[in-house]
């Protein structure tokens, strides 16, 4: 199983190299090899970040801004980061409604954020879960501490500059009515290849878009902000509320998309809503789609256009606390 485990992956996680095991020997090597890859990670996403919140810049209702948004207080504060459940609902009588929720996971929240998921999953009568991973695999807690991944690497280290849980693992994969609505890492691999697809040239499209705007950027003081609050006494605090904004006014799906689209967003969603018709025709009528926040504004186009769903309401979850009150380093 722990072979399997490490090769659990999210988000192009796929076509990261695997580091040796020796460097997670114990906990004090593994954390002095995880910062520096989790600081070149967070100076990575200011970058592009920037690049695509200049391209929201003057659109009244940025994309991803019915299902993640900023809390503030009257005087301008911010006080959290919040992600969405939005039901959606078919027309017809009562007893023949389909409810769909969409929820926008965010990979690296607060433990009550996880906590009140795992209490409304029980609920539901199938979530539909995003994770490429082999079909007989599930997270159990120990995933991140047996995966040697790139990307698990950073989640490590991110998890810890912020002060914040893993999603795999505070989430109860265990529960009866999960159901996996993703590739395997084989027919992920196998799509990007006939898609002609590279993580590496995904990551240098998002480069190139940043260095493009860079120069004339208004939000370009951001990179030299992140690199004070690294080396805040308030480190997890103040780089959260400088990351949250960022999340908020970037196109998160752009990171990843071309102009066809890509294997990470868009043929993964066309893989959960295949999942989610199957549930359906098998009679199921409340069902959650458990996915990350750059998949749902993609998510939300195709249950309405596809499925005829309308939205009906949505819910708000804390998922970063940015309250100075809560104490340093997220105590």
């Amino acid at each position: 199983m722990g072979q399997k485990i490490s090769h659990i992956l999210k988000d192009g996680g796929t076509l990261c190299h695997q580091y040796p095991m020796s460097l997670r020997e114990n906990r004090r090597d593994r954390w002095t090899t995880k910062l520096p890859c989790a600081i070149v990670f967070l100076l990575l996403v200011s970058t592009w970040g920037s690049a695509l919140a200049v391209e929201q810049l003057g659109k009244k209702n940025p994309t991803n801004a019915h299902f993640l948004r900023l809390r503030e207080n009257g005087q301008g504060e911010l006080l959290s980061l919040d992600a969405a459940i939005v039901r959606y609902e078919s027309t017809g009588t009562a007893d023949r409604r389909i409810r769909v929720d969409l929820i926008a996971a965010v990979h690296v929240a607060e433990a009550s954020f996880f906590a009140e998921l795992n209490r409304l999953f029980p609920g539901y009568e199938s979530v539909l879960y995003e994770l490429v991973a082999p079909e007989d695999v599930r997270p159990n807690g120990e995933t991140s501490q047996h995966s040697t991944g790139v990307i698990s690497w950073m989640q490590g280290g991110i998890k810890s500059l912020l002060a914040l849980e893993f999603q795999l693992d505070a989430i109860d994969y265990t529960q009866q009515n999960f159901v996996h609505a993703d590739f395997t890492p084989e027919e992920f691999s196998r799509e990007m290849r006939d898609r002609g697809e590279s993580f590496v040239e995904i990551l240098f499209r998002a480069l190139g878009r940043s260095l493009a705007t860079q120069s004339t950027s208004p939000v370009s003081t951001f990179e030299a902000e992140m690199i004070a609050a690294l080396f805040a006494s308030d480190r997890d605090l103040r780089l959260k509320r400088l990351l949250a904004q960022q999340l908020v006014n970037t196109d998160l799906g752009a990171l990843w998309q071309g102009p066809d689209g890509s294997t990470i967003i868009t043929e993964r969603n066309k893989r959960a809503l295949e999942v989610l018709q199957r549930e359906l025709q098998s009679g199921k009528k409340r069902i959650a789609v458990f996915y990350g926040a750059g998949h749902t504004p993609d998510l939300h186009q195709r249950l309405v256009k596809d499925f005829g769903l309308k939205p009906v309401r949505t819910r708000w979850l804390t998922a970063w606390n940015l309250m100075a009150d809560k104490g340093l380093n997220g105590k």
